[in-house]
């Protein structure tokens, strides 16, 4: 169908007489069928069907573009959005978009449709409340069905007039088309002068031409009958005729322009009740997800593929410049920042490459909207930050993963909520200098609690590396005896009693030093991993990404306390990722500029005195200790026995 449209444009009609528009419209309706080249095929089908306006205004009628919703909602497309599809169906759209333009408003609330139902599906209570408010009112059918018959077919045969006229909310009577109006303004003149037969009389009785010439050129100006007769009276006497003839020429351009308004309210009128029903189907959509969330099963394994697919559709969209902008205006940009938020989110979303698509999302829009991307990233991390650093002081300086399993998972999501919201942010910091004002001002500046938060997770690391490194040894002795059970002539019977031994042992030892991490962590904090806690948690990401890999093939499965460990590594490497993107916007304002040498600006200063300042916390050995005591109100003789340390500390930094 859609090679036939584009190849022969004039067989819409026959297509449209056989049913074919209709029918597709109907199946598209009931589902697309869950294959990457039906999905991908579905835009340019509605591309050729919008090359009419009879077929456009079909098109908007059903609320065609609002299966992407069912699609995205369907654990049978998931299976198949894979690879370059989601890629091509975004493409596919981005070119509906181009080409129609008035589908663009429409198509835009459909996509961040699909990020609203991925938030319901993961739990957030704000898009679900708002999913369940009353539907918007329905469109003026009744008086749309009296409009749409006869103007359907004059459509068909005049193009994009016949489809202003069809879309009309009046009745056809009060409503005339555009070629009756013209008929009838053509007619008029011809039968009030077939009134007037002095007119003819008296031209004939002067002989003269000069009455014939004024009359037939008053008739071609479609001037007011009523002025020849009194110009034919006195065409002998008095010959020029015309001036009086030429003041009532006006009319009919007020009301040509009348007519030009008036079509211009119709048209009007009917974008408005096809974007009512595009909404309306919408919120039916929402309505459905937000009614069977609940119901839904296997959400967490569902939603980062979910997600993945959306986000891929996304990037080829919002290289149009307009349609970026409608979807940072309507709130998208909103959306995807609540997306790390999600409950039902499983938090191994940070650690796949689930995640790399909304960071490409993040950079296409920083482009040309940086400014209002730099507030809203700024806002969602300070937020989450506000949130986590009680909790991580609460939590203080101790090995996470051994944590009761309640007070660990609760932890370990918030950090990942902030590790992926910094992630973000740094892709924008990079390429946006709007970042600076927003993260080294305020009360206090966002770098400053950055690096409030960095020190106590970095103590948590530090605390947390033992039980790490026993882990490791259990695992390569559970290794080496599954291995030796297996080798030829090996005595499986010794080897199965020794790997539980192994097992144990090192469970031991976990628990063991775990104990002692808790009791005297002090002592343990002025140990290798205390006195160079950067380099300590730099290259754990990617062996952490390496475990992922791993668990994957389902010999190794991430435990809790892996992504316990895991999410204060990756929170770490964020972090120092986000103040590199913040070091090099403070030199480098615009990527690829050319050499000019200009004077540092005031958010540059204020962000290079915090990045120092952060720089300076870092370097003392125990700004938790010193913290804590303050806290708890110890005199000067109990915090003067750390001021040497924290001296010699001031003294190497300087």
């Amino acid at each position: 169908m859609t090679d036939l449209i584009h190849h022969e444009p004039q067989s819409f009609r026959q297509l449209q007489e056989a049913g074919l528009p209709d029918a597709f419209l109907v199946a598209v309706k009931a589902g697309v069928f869950p294959s990457g080249e039906s999905i991908c095929a579905f835009p340019g089908a509605l591309v050729a069907l919008c090359l009419n306006s009879v077929g456009l205004r079909r098109v908007r009628e059903t609320a065609a573009l609002n299966v992407l919703v069912d699609i995205f909602m369907s654990k049978k497309a998931m299976r198949v959005l894979t690879g370059d599809t989601p890629s091509v169906l975004g493409s596919g759209l981005e070119e509906l978009m181009r080409f129609v333009p008035s589908l663009r408003s429409d198509g835009v609330n459909v996509v961040l449709g699909v990020f609203r139902a991925l938030c319901i599906l993961g739990g957030d209570a704000d898009e679900a409340a708002e999913a369940t408010k009353p539907l918007p009112p329905d469109p003026p059918a009744a008086q749309t069905a009296e409009t749409t018959a006869p103007g359907a077919a004059g459509a068909a045969d005049s193009g994009a007039g016949g489809a202003a006229v069809a879309g009309s909310p009046a009745p056809p009577a009060a409503q005339p088309m555009d070629t009756d109006a013209a008929a009838s303004s053509d007619a008029a003149p011809s039968e009030q002068a077939a009134g007037q037969p002095d007119v003819g009389l008296a031209a004939q009785a002067a002989g003269t031409e000069q009455v014939a010439g004024d009359r037939a050129a008053a008739e071609g100006m479609d001037l007011d009958v009523q002025q020849v007769p009194a110009a034919a009276q006195h065409a002998a006497a008095d010959p020029v005729v015309a001036p009086p003839a030429a003041a009532a020429a006006p009319a009919p351009a007020a009301t040509s322009q009348q007519e030009r308004e008036l079509e211009r309210q119709r048209q009007q009128a009917e974008d408005d009740r096809l974007s009512a029903i595009a909404k309306r189907v919408l919120a039916e959509s929402l309505q459905q997800v937000a009614a069977k969330k609940d119901e839904e099963t296997d959400v967490e394994a569902f939603l980062p593929l979910a997600l993945t697919a959306a986000s891929r559709m996304l990037e080829p969209l919002l290289a149009n410049a307009e349609t970026s902008r409608l979807f940072v205006e309507h709130g998208g940009a909103d959306l995807l920042l609540k997306l790390y938020k999600l409950p039902r989110l499983t938090t191994l979303f940070n650690f796949s490459s689930a995640s790399h698509s909304l960071l490409s999302v993040f950079r296409a829009l920083s482009g040309a909207h940086g400014t209002a991307i730099a507030a809203k990233s700024k806002d969602a991390v300070a937020q989450q930050v506000a949130v986590l650093l009680p909790m991580a002081e609460e939590v203080g300086p101790v090995c996470v993963p051994t944590l009761p399993a309640d007070v660990r998972d609760k932890y370990s999501k918030q950090v990942l909520v902030v590790q992926g919201l910094v992630a973000l942010t740094s892709a924008v910091a990079r390429n946006v200098t709007a970042m600076l004002p927003q993260v080294s001002m305020g009360d206090p500046p966002l770098l400053a609690s950055m690096g409030k938060l960095e020190r106590i997770v970095l103590a948590q690391a530090a605390a947390s590396d033992p039980w790490k490194q026993a882990r490791d040894a259990a695992k390569k002795a559970a290794a080496a005896a599954e291995s030796s059970a297996a080798a030829p002539g090996g005595d499986s019977t010794t080897a199965e009693a020794a790997a539980p031994g192994a097992g144990a042992a090192a469970a031991d030892d976990v628990a063991a030093e775990a104990a002692d991490v808790d009791a005297a962590g002090d002592e343990d904090m002025e140990g290798p991993a205390a006195e160079q806690p950067a380099d300590r948690a730099a290259p754990e990401a990617p062996g952490a990404a390496a475990a992922t890999a791993g668990s994957s093939n389902g010999k190794q499965k991430r435990t809790p306390e892996d992504t316990a460990y895991d999410a204060l590594s990756y929170l770490l490497t964020s972090l120092r990722t986000f103040y590199m993107g913040t070091a090099k916007a403070i030199h480098t304002p615009v990527r690829r500029r050319e050499e000019t040498v200009t004077a540092p600006t005031a958010p540059m200063k204020a962000a290079a005195l915090n990045l120092a300042l952060l720089l300076v916390g870092n370097l003392q050995l125990r700004p938790w200790q010193q913290q804590q005591q303050q806290q708890q109100g110890l005199g000067p003789a109990e915090v003067s026995e750390a001021q040497p340390l924290e001296a010699a500390a001031g003294g190497s930094s300087s």
